[in-house]
This record gives C-alpha cells, sequence and structure tokens, in this order.
C-alpha cells in the first residue's frame, strides 16, 4: 500500500485513529495538508484535530508550532511531485478532503486545489 492511502485511511476513519510509522514522503504530504487548511486564513479545529492524528504522540504545542513554521513556507510542489506524481487521484483526495475539513470550500483552497492539479497534469 502506498504510503498515501495511509494517510487516507486516517481521514476517512476517525476511528482507525492516527497514522502509524514514519515515511520519507511524510513532510511533503504534511506540507500540503498544511497549506490546504491555511488557505483560508485559519486552521480551524477540525482541521487542526486531523494534523494532530496524524502525528500521535506529539505534544499538541509541538504540533501547533509545526503546523505555523510549515504555513510560513511556500509548498514546495516539486518535492509532492517527486513523491506522488504516479498517484495524482489520491495526492487530489488528500488535498480535496482536508479543504472540506471544515465543511466549506473557501476560494484560497480552491486556488491551491486548482493549482496542485495543473502541476500534477504538466501545465
Amino acid at each position: 500500500m502506498h504510503r498515501i492511502n495511509h494517510w487516507l485511511h486516517v481521514f476517512n476513519d476517525p476511528k482507525r485513529g492516527s497514522l502509524v510509522g514514519h515515511d520519507p514522503a511524510d513532510p511533503a504530504l504534511f506540507s500540503l495538508l498544511v497549506h490546504v487548511a491555511w488557505a483560508d486564513g485559519e486552521v480551524g479545529e477540525e482541521e487542526f484535530d486531523l494534523l494532530s492524528r496524524l502525528f500521535p504522540g506529539q505534544d499538541l504545542g509541538l504540533v501547533l508550532e509545526n503546523v505555523a513554521a510549515v504555513s510560513a513556507q511556500p509548498l514546495e510542489l516539486p518535492e509532492l511531485m517527486n513523491h506522488f506524481a504516479h498517484v495524482p487521484d489520491a495526492l487530489l483526495a488528500l488535498a480535496e478532503r482536508m479543504a472540506l475539513r471544515d465543511r466549506q470550500i473557501h476560494d484560497g483552497e480552491t486556488e491551491l486545489i486548482d493549482l496542485l492539479r495543473r502541476t500534477l497534469a504538466g501545465e
């Protein structure tokens, strides 16, 4: 199973708990999710809850610091492409699920997902 599917399982089944283990692609996925969550100008409670479940055992203050640090940096699309160009549908599904986490799609989230879609299509 590709690592992105582990992340999707955490999204799809809150009872499943947290992400298990670590993969070299995790920072790129975390960055994507933080940027999608932050695209509307704030990381909502539902979004933060999910981000914290992705890293079990981490202090919530540390998760918050990581979210702040990642959101202050540009999204590294080339890094995402290095890991996930061969699974574009799964990557888009993950981004879309994060955007819907607060039950709303904001303009910034739509723009970011469209940029990701165009990048994956090689545009």
